[in-house]
């Protein structure tokens, strides 16, 4: 009588297990790495949606002669907020050009804001207080991505998996989706 008992326990403990381990929407599979070790790395968007419709081409305008896809995005969990500095954040690092993190981490194109996962790690905040803006030579563009990112700085994490990350927001009945890839991890 205890044996089958038992099995069913571990049947539902192991299933309960398999259910927690898909921790956004859209995940298309389990994983067992932590959300941290996923975020981490450098990242160029895909997509981007405002009402289920590209709006690619509209900031691509913006940023002529560079298009979306030739910047690069880098979630980095302790980076030093100024070289002379021990003091670590982590900042939501954007360059414009396809230089490696590496060599582009002191590079004056580099610019950026701080970030935050929620407690859950369901939502991510992009340019929250304090922010640590990094100048760079690319005012125009932090400029541009600033107003994405940060105009309401909440977004929700709808997918975080097999190097894609999908971040969603609806703001005053407009919803914004931007879907990432990522290039590499640091």
């Amino acid at each position: 009588m205890r044996k089958p008992f038992f099995k069913y326990l571990i049947l539902l403990a192991f299933i309960a297990l398999l259910s927690t381990c898909k921790k956004y929407p859209e995940d298309t599979f389990l994983s067992f790495t932590t959300s941290n070790h996923r975020l981490e790395g450098e990242w160029q968007i895909e997509k981007l949606e405002i009402n289920g419709e590209n709006v690619e081409s509209k900031y691509n305008d913006s940023l002529a002669p560079l298009a979306l896809k030739d910047y690069r995005f880098w979630f980095k969990f302790n980076q030093k907020i100024y070289s002379n500095l021990k003091e670590t954040a982590p900042l939501f690092l954007i360059n414009k050009s396809e230089k490696r993190i590496s060599i582009a981490a002191d590079d004056t194109e580099v610019c950026g804001c701080n970030f935050a996962l929620t407690t859950k790690k369901r939502e991510i905040f992009i340019g929250t207080p304090p922010l640590y803006y990094i100048p760079g030579k690319d005012p125009i563009g932090f400029k541009i991505f600033s107003h994405v990112f940060s105009y309401y700085p909440l977004w929700e994490i709808r997918s975080l998996h097999n190097k894609v990350l999908i971040i969603e927001q609806t703001v005053n009945n407009v919803k914004q989706k931007i879907y990432f890839k990522k290039i590499a991890r640091n």
